[in-house]
């Protein structure tokens, strides 16, 4: 069984301004060019918060070549989108890009690039 909770696009959990869970008023489908971010998965054994967050725009515009190695090899493709990807391959992902592999993912949210509309990943981990 994984440690991760998925929630992904058919629930449509956000988070209120308190910092609490909370079902979206602007949903990719009823704004699909301007929603509220959403969690995607949660990982249920890690009881801390997180230390550290990156994009996943940021990785491929920090090392391009780096990025498409890395997920040709946990991933199978070069594919810029998130949501479809396992978080354990996400983790080790990162462990690698990162050279951490004590590296703990703890959360993977999908934002609204507001300037393009196009969706950005956000991974946070210990």
């Amino acid at each position: 069984m994984s440690r991760f909770r998925t929630y992904g696009p058919l629930v449509w959990i956000g988070f209120d301004d308190a910092g609490k869970p909370a079902v979206l008023k602007r949903t990719p489908t009823t704004h699909p060019y301007n929603y509220d971010s959403f969690l995607l998965f949660a990982n249920t054994q890690y009881e801390g918060l997180p230390a550290k967050s990156v994009y996943s725009d940021r990785l491929y515009q920090w090392d391009a070549e780096k990025h498409d190695r890395l997920c040709t090899e946990f991933f199978g493709n070069t594919g810029q989108y998130w949501d479809q990807r396992d978080p354990e391959l996400i983790e080790a992902f990162l462990q690698a890009y990162f050279d951490e592999p004590e590296l703990v993912l703890v959360h993977v949210t999908q934002h609204c690039n507001q300037a393009t509309g196009f969706p950005c990943w956000q991974m946070d981990y210990a």
